[in-house]
């Protein structure tokens, strides 16, 4: 006769480490743009990581977060951004408030790549404002501009025509 005892040890100062959508939920409420290393039992994403890291070492609106697609506790991310014939490893970039913009297969993976991939702040914003259907108008310009005051003044007009349903950017 065999008895089998399982007990769970408490250790103080140590932290059960977060899962996916937990980490993504963090990410979000910091209002960070996410960069999800994709990988699965059979592929490993380390070349691909180390670029994601390096790249998002220089960006501090970035979360870099790592997903197994076999794990069965991200089988709903899994499914619910199609990655499940996916070729992996992949990046999968996405804006802060969890809208996918961009994936990279391995293959297409680089410094550049990645930095041109992933979503800036403003950009966010911009995409945020339109995924709540809102209007965004969005002034580029650099220092040289002269009449960059006049662009944002006929935004904040048209802002106004719209009841403030809108956004500058």
């Amino acid at each position: 006769l065999l008895i089998l005892i399982t007990f769970t040890v408490f250790i103080p100062g140590c932290k059960k480490t977060p899962g996916v959508q937990e980490q993504l939920n963090q990410a979000f409420q910091d209002n960070k743009s996410v960069i999800i290393v994709v990988s699965d039992n059979n592929t490993p994403a380390g070349k691909i990581l180390a670029v994601a890291k390096k790249v998002g070492k220089e960006k501090n609106w970035v979360r870099i977060i790592e997903m197994n697609a076999d794990a069965t506790e991200n089988a709903a991310l899994v499914k619910r951004h199609n990655l499940t014939h996916a070729p992996k490893p992949l990046l999968l970039f996405m804006t802060s408030n969890g809208i996918p913009l961009n994936v990279l297969v391995e293959s297409d993976v680089s410094d550049k790549a990645v930095a041109t991939a992933i979503p800036t702040p403003k950009f966010n914003e911009i995409i945020n404002l339109l995924s709540g259907h809102k209007p965004a108008f969005a002034i580029v310009s650099n220092k040289n501009t002269k009449d960059k005051e006049q662009a944002v003044t006929a935004c904040k007009e048209a802002v106004e025509a719209l009841n403030n349903e809108a956004g500058i950017v």
